[in-house]
């Protein structure tokens, strides 16, 4: 008897634990300023993150790309000619991942066959030269998988990166302070996409929501960092 109630204490701790640690926040969901990106290859961006971080989908196919073949592959800079082309091709992959709602890993995976295939169903014009830049383009691809180089990077140097420029010790505590009062909102009431909203919306959303009534200094840090989000969302 003894036996079976030591059992059933222990079980009942045990559900307790576990339902506690789901009531934890998950240290992981919180993007902060100062955390890492991960390329991802299915939407072929760093920014494929949690919707509790303000970098979520700020990415662009091209520039992200770009700055993981250079990060992969050190020794291999791509010729004007070739960066031009996969720069074409990038932007016919993600024509058709959006018409067909397919990954963009699984586009790359296709035969040429299946790759042509897929732009004649969806009526996007390509020439022979797009299908061997596409044959050209998977082999980069496995050098880029295989290679030993990380394929993640600070979100500070991806946003350096992104806008051509340093960011100041001024613009991270903007960042951090957005980042901060945007994970709180979307931790408890939802995502909440800043690209299709204006500044006003958020700050309605911010004092509505969690009770963020910014100082006058804090609303300048606010719309510093919010112009930083935008401007990645629409380069």
């Amino acid at each position: 008897m003894k036996k079976i109630l030591l059992l059933l204490f222990i079980g009942i701790t045990v559900l307790l634990s576990s339902c506690s640690s789901m009531e934890e926040e998950p240290a992981e969901e919180y993007d902060i300023i100062n955390g890492f990106l991960t390329y991802d290859w299915d939407t072929m961006s760093y920014t494929n993150t949690s919707t509790y971080s303000i970098m979520y989908e700020t990415g662009n196919i091209v520039a992200d790309f770009l700055l993981i073949h250079d990060k992969a592959l050190l020794n291999e800079e791509l010729s004007l000619s070739k960066e031009t082309a996969y720069i074409q091709l990038l932007l016919i992959i993600d024509e058709i991942a959006t018409k067909s709602n397919t990954d963009h890993s699984d586009i790359i995976n296709y035969s040429s066959a299946d790759f042509k295939a897929n732009c004649d169903a969806y009526s996007i014009t390509i020439t022979t030269t797009d299908i061997v830049t596409f044959n050209s383009f998977k082999d980069t691809v496995l050098d880029i998988e295989s290679s030993s180089n990380r394929n993640s990077i600070s979100v500070i140097d991806y946003i350096e990166y992104r806008l051509g420029e340093s960011l100041t010790s001024e613009e991270i505590l903007s960042l951090d302070l957005l980042q901060s009062s945007y994970y709180e909102l979307t931790r408890n009431f939802g995502f909440f996409d800043i690209n299709t909203h204006l500044l006003d919306a958020l700050l309605v959303e911010f004092k509505d929501q969690i009770g963020f009534d910014p100082t006058p200094e804090e609303l300048l840090q606010l719309e510093e960092a919010y112009n930083i989000i935008i401007n990645l969302h629409n380069d």
